[in-house]
């Protein structure tokens, strides 16, 4: 039977082939858009028809032969001399079987008679080599055969393997080593056919649209009648004015990477030279665009229908978008095309998109539309595109579309076909639209600025004008008189980026031959065109709160107090998944306090060339602060826009997924962040917590101040609300947290509940080393930890020591920490919760997504020596004895330029030394900041936030010492000099103090930074001395430490002395002190060296020592009034951390004690060196036991530095009061041991 179906196959297609498909299928085309299926069996010589055993190879060393015992045809294999149990006939199937597919696997088995077999049975195993080894896949297991019939063994298979495969066959085996068998009608067959046939949908247009089809760049597409190569229809292409421009139909998901495919098509012009040349071009999108020919350009004569072949064959990749058009190097021709076939392997990776989510919209329904920006070749009812734009989105943008090239060409001549797709689509949806943009640098025609009399010559500003007003007069018309009150559009785009990155205007032609007055023109043509239609000012880089935000803001000030019609600014929010959510809020509050709308126009989240899934959690985080703050701002907000549905159609450069949709229309986490934070998986945050010791009690201890801050301020509940600052440090004993809670709607259901996961093991349920404290406003809480609260004008201030002693905790060891903020807004309940990490908000019972704290070494911390250098780019005497910083922490590269450096400063200046070791100097990059150069970071109030604040600054001089300078860096007496050497260049600068009075003792935020530019002039190496983020141009959080020291504590006078120290032991160090306006005399002559010293009086010498300015007295302490000599000294102290009080008492009048003086003292040392305090335990004094608990490390590590001295027999003497020679002698230790004599 077998052959005689052959033989009839055979004669139809020898019919065929001679009268052709239409005797049988009369109204179908011969290339029409059939599919055959491609079920080939991959067994060449499965049936044995051949006579012979072609293609099969032996497992081991059994006979096989041909027989005539067949189970269909004529003959079957039969597998004799068996004597092993994995011998048997083998099939090659390498290069045969693709990775991942699944293959249906069939054969018949009979035993050969005789055999005295009691359970005969057979396996049919696959053997697979790849870079893992051997692998023995089992296809069939053990099935029962017999000699009596034949058997139909089933089976499938799926391969997988890793790296390369180098061997892959099929055999058939038995347990029985002796079994002896034959087989026949062996088929193995892919269980997803391959389908062949044209991928184009709509190659003939005699449905009589375009379906499937649209116009690159300017071009039109239409299906016209009575035009046609076969049939009734063609497609028309207009519009061109560029080569590339042409009819192009999207392949994307529709062909397989790897194949080659048979392209076919007719065209025919009109109107034209009489000959013109025309091509079909494939264009893939993957990490960048390939363009790949299918055939070169063919001549086509005037008027004759011509038919170009051609084939392509894509490169193995994941492509992100495809599509083949037809293009003319005539860049004006108008043509048709028609017949259009691409033949080959039809892909069966077919994009759904998923029905059974929530939509986007419907989240934000109560808040603002949501939008999205669209091509009209991507609104076909087929194209996942569109379904996945109907489902989520209730507004629409013209992506392109829109622009002056797009509406009009050529002078005169308008073409708003695909505009109305968008227009048409919109009102099908009931969608509202933006429309984008009347004016813009970009995307405009020449002809606009030119002489129509002389091109090389620019338009006269009357000429420009008139244009422009027809143009936005006659776009504004067409919407407002085609659609009515159906018109969707609610607003447009008027001018579009007109404002340069440095805050000018930008110097466009419309700058250049109007002036600054093109801006209102075009508000008062568009209001006069259209006088309800509301009216945008749409812009970058307005959202970081820098220098183009304030001229944006003063703009449209100014255009506002001029009585120019401007409804609104639509900021673009071109962002990135570094972008700080507090510079976005501050920007969208200033910018409305204009009383505009503010919309957010072409949002996307640039993941910097970061793809990974680390990063996507990290940008789902971000994309829920934002909307979350989109949400608090619904007052000012009246739009969201997205640039883009999905991640494939993006305008950045690949790799990127900057879109709540990825490639293949799925939701990504950010969509889950955004629409249903319960069913996201949160990022898990990193933050630092530094080793040391910091007091608890009424003062925060000034350790806190090097520590680098994270954030509670993801909301999971709520959009407005109490946040907090949290510092964390850390020792063998405790886990230290300083916890700054912002929070002005007092009341006693606020707190804080803290989660630890000791041993970071991020379980799904609580284990025995999981903890859970609460801490509530009022202090009480938790039993089992220290904790101490305060409130402020600002909220409140927790500091709590958490034991951590069980786990024995080590530098680089991790402990799982999440921390929940609750708020009561006033209405008795918790009304709104942040957390820093999991904003599922299951810490409850879950420490998967706790954060991590890592235990790190001390605060980073150099020195700035008092002293006035001359800034004159060189290494004089005076840097000589000041310890260098090194620059070692990469943030781009692993080498490359770095530098040295040195940091003095006086009471005007910071003073910087940069000895950079480059030897290779460019500079020809336009961005200063890919030039070589160096930049240095200041943070004058070291307040580390995430944004600059107005002390902050960002200084950057390059080897020529060209300055330019962070968007909000106040740079006023900012000087700098340079020199070059043999192995680079020196960089010395002046960063004026402009926000702090600097003393001994204050700690900045500091950082410096190399840039690294190599022949190219491109930015291939960054290194910091502190910062790994590569955020510190926006970001303060990770500047390091730089303390102030070295300046003498006041002016000397020479000859100090007193009547009554003459014999006293002290009487030199009281002289030297006197000298400097440390110590005071009791009167004029009088030192009065044996009288016991007051709490008041020691604060004030330390004071003096630390050159801290008295403060207003504010009134802490119940025994200090306004007034008192001391008041103010005691303010200064008590802010400094010098001095504490029991919580009411300051005690000022009483007499200070040894152990009290010392207290005080190391105090003083710690700011002056930041020394860290060792845990030394008991002292040396004979009376260790007298000493105060909370005093005898102070005193042991006072003594271990040589600060304080036993009295005779070492003996202490903790209780007893010091005399005020004693204290002259503590305070001139200090300046002995910290080199300020």
């Amino acid at each position: 039977m077998k052959s005689i179906v052959n033989k009839v196959v055979s004669i139809i297609t020898v019919f065929i082939m001679i009268f052709g498909t239409s005797l049988f299928f009369p109204h179908i085309r011969a290339f029409a858009d059939d599919i055959n299926t491609n079920n080939t069996n991959l067994v060449s010589n499965g049936d044995f028809e051949t006579g012979t055993i072609d293609g099969w190879i032996k497992q081991g060393n059994p006979t096989l032969t041909v027989t005539t015992e067949q189970a269909i045809g004529q003959y079957s294999m039969k597998v004799t001399g068996r004597t092993q149990t994995y011998e048997g006939p083998a099939y090659s199937f390498l290069g045969k079987m693709q990775k991942g597919e699944s293959y249906n696997v069939s054969l018949k088995v009979r035993l050969v008679s005789g055999q005295n077999s009691s359970n005969p049975l057979i396996t049919v195993t696959m053997f697979r080599e790849d870079d893992n080894g051997n692998h023995y896949d089992t296809i069939v297991w053990q099935k029962q055969v017999s000699e009596d019939s034949w058997t139909t063994v089933n089976g499938t298979y799926t391969l997988d393997y890793t790296g390369t495969l180098k061997t892959l066959y099929m055999y058939v085996e038995s347990p029985d080593p002796t079994l002896e068998y034959y087989i026949d009608d062996v088929v193995v067959t892919p269980q997803n056919p391959i389908q062949v046939g044209n991928v184009i949908a709509n190659g003939t247009f005699e449905n009589g649209n375009t379906s499937g089809w649209v116009g690159t760049g300017s071009s039109v597409v239409k299906a016209v009648y009575g035009v046609a190569h076969s049939g009734d229809y063609s497609l028309l292409t207009t519009g061109r004015t560029a080569n590339w421009n042409g009819p192009s139909y999207d392949l994307t998901s529709k062909i397989v990477p790897g194949q080659q495919y048979n392209v076919d098509f007719w065209v025919k012009f009109v109107d034209g030279n009489d000959t013109e040349q025309i091509k079909a071009t494939v264009k893939a999108t993957s990490d960048k665009d390939d363009y790949i020919q299918v055939d070169d350009f063919a001549n086509v004569n005037k008027g004759e229908w011509t038919e170009i072949k051609g084939n392509f064959t894509l490169p193995d990749a994941d492509y992100s978008g495809i599509s083949i058009y037809v293009e003319s190097q005539n860049p004006t021709l108008e043509f048709y095309i028609d017949d259009f076939s691409v033949i080959g392997e039809i892909s069966n990776n077919q994009i759904t998109i998923q029905n059974d989510i929530p939509d986007l919209y419907s989240a934000f329904k109560d808040y603002f539309p949501i939008g999205v920006a669209v091509d009209p070749s991507r609104l076909n009812d087929t194209d996942p595109h569109a379904q996945l734009t109907a489902k989520h989105f209730n507004m629409l943008v013209a992506e392109n579309a829109m622009k002056p090239e797009s509406l009009q060409p050529t002078e005169g001549n308008f073409t708003f076909d695909n505009a109305d797709k968008i227009v048409d689509y919109a009102i099908a949806h009931n969608m509202k639209m933006r429309g984008h943009t009347l004016l813009w640098h970009n995307q405009v025609p020449d002809w606009f600025f030119q002489d129509p009399s002389d091109p090389s010559k620019p338009a006269s500003r009357d000429l420009l004008l008139q244009r422009l007003k027809t143009h936005i007069t006659t776009v504004l018309d067409h919407f407002k008189t085609k659609y009515g009150s159906q018109n969707p559009i609610i607003g447009w785009d008027v001018v579009n980026e007109v404002i340069d990155d440095n805050g000018n205007l930008r110097n466009s032609k419309w700058l250049q031959i109007i002036g600054p007055d093109y801006i209102e023109k075009a508000f008062e043509y568009a209001h006069e065109a259209d006088p309800s239609m509301k009216l945008f000012i749409n812009d970058y880089n307005i959202e970081n709160n820098g220098v183009k935000t304030q001229a944006m803001y003063d703009l449209v000030k100014k255009l506002k107090s001029e009585g120019v019609p401007i409804s609104g600014i639509g900021m673009q929010m071109h962002i990135n998944i570094n972008s700080n959510i507090d510079n976005i809020k501050a920007s969208i509050e200033k910018l409305a306090s204009l009383g505009v709308e503010i919309q957010v126009t072409e949002l996307d989240m640039n993941m910097n060339g970061n793809v990974s899934n680390e990063a996507l959690l990290k940008q789902a985080r971000l994309y829920k602060q934002l909307f979350d703050l989109f949400k608090a701002e619904k007052q000012y907000i009246t739009a969201v826009v997205f640039w883009g549905v999905s991640d494939d159609v993006t305008w950045l450069s690949k790799p990127n997924a900057p879109l709540l949709f990825d490639s293949k229309l799925q939701a990504k986490p950010a969509f889950w962040a955004v629409v249903d934070p319960s069913k996201a998986i949160p990022d898990i945050q990193s933050a630092k917590a530094l080793e040391g010791s910091p007091t608890i009690g009424a003062n925060i201890d000034s350790s806190w101040k090097l520590v680098k801050p994270f954030y509670a301020n993801t909301y999971v509940k709520g959009v407005v609300g109490a946040t907090a600052t949290v510092k964390s440090m850390w020792d063998t004993k405790n886990l230290y947290l300083l916890i700054q809670i912002s929070d002005n709607t007092p009341s006693n259901n606020d707190g804080i509940e803290i989660f630890v996961d000791k041993n970071d093991n991020k379980s799904t349920s609580y284990e025995t080393d999981d903890e859970h404290y609460t801490i509530k406003r009022d202090g009480t809480g938790s039993s089992n930890i220290t904790k101490y609260v305060t409130s402020n004008n600002y909220g409140y201030v927790a500091q709590i020591a958490i034991p951590i002693e069980d786990i024995s905790p080590a530098v680089n060891s991790k402990i799982g920490f999440d921390i929940r903020i609750n708020d009561d807004e006033g209405s008795g309940n918790i009304d709104a919760i942040t957390v820093w990490n999991d904003y599922t908000n299951s810490q409850d019972t879950n420490t998967s997504y706790f954060g991590d704290l890592v235990l790190s070494k001390s605060a980073q911390i150099a020195t700035a020596i008092y002293g006035t250098p001359v800034i004159d780019g060189k290494v004089d005497d005076i840097w000589n004895n000041i310890e260098p910083i090194t620059t070692n922490t990469w943030v781009l590269g692993s080498n490359g330029a770095t530098a040295t450096a040195k940091m003095m400063w006086d009471d005007k200046y910071l003073y910087v030394l940069a000895v950079v070791t480059d030897p290779n100097l460019n500079k020809s990059s336009v961005n200063p900041y890919e030039q070589d150069s160096v930049e240095v970071f200041v943070d004058q109030n070291n307040d580390k936030t995430t944004y600059y604040e107005s002390d902050d600054g960002q200084f950057r001089v390059n080897y020529d010492n060209e300055q330019s300078f962070g968007a909000s860096t106040n740079s006023n007496g900012f000087k700098s000099a340079t020199s070059l050497t043999e192995s680079g260049y020196i960089v010395e600068e002046a960063i004026p103090w402009t926000s702090i009075t600097p003393s001994n003792g204050t700690v900045i935020g500091f950082d410096l930074q190399v840039n690294d530019a190599d022949e190219n002039g491109k930015r291939t190496g960054i290194v910091t001395w502190c910062d790994p983020s590569g955020n510190s141009w926006q970001d303060t959080s990770g500047f390091g430490n730089l303390m102030l020291t070295g300046k003498p504590s006041g002016v000397l006078k020479k000859g100090v002395t007193f009547n009554d120290i003459k014999d006293n032991w002290a009487k030199d160090v009281i002289e030297v002190l006197a000298s400097r306006h440390i110590v005071e005399g009791m009167t004029d002559t009088q030192y009065e060296p044996n009288k016991t010293v007051t709490r008041a009086e020691f604060t004030a010498m330390i004071l003096r020592l630390l050159n801290i300015k008295e403060e207003a007295y504010n009134g802490e302490f119940s025994d200090v009034k306004s007034g008192d000599w001391y008041a103010n000294a005691i303010e200064a102290a008590h802010k400094a951390g010098l001095i504490e009080g029991d919580g009411k008492n300051a005690r000022p009048n009483d007499s200070i004690t040894r152990e009290e003086m010392t207290a005080i003292a190391m105090r003083a040392y710690e700011m002056l060196t930041q020394y860290k305090e060792e845990n030394l335990g008991a002292t040396s004094f004979s009376d260790d036991k007298s000493i105060s608990d909370w005093a005898r490390n102070v005193v042991a590590n006072a003594a271990k530095l040589g600060i304080v001295n036993g009295e005779p027999n070492n003996v202490f003497a903790p209780k007893g009061n010091a005399t005020r020679a004693e204290a002259a002698a503590i305070v001139y230790s200090l300046l002995e041991k910290t080199n300020n004599l």
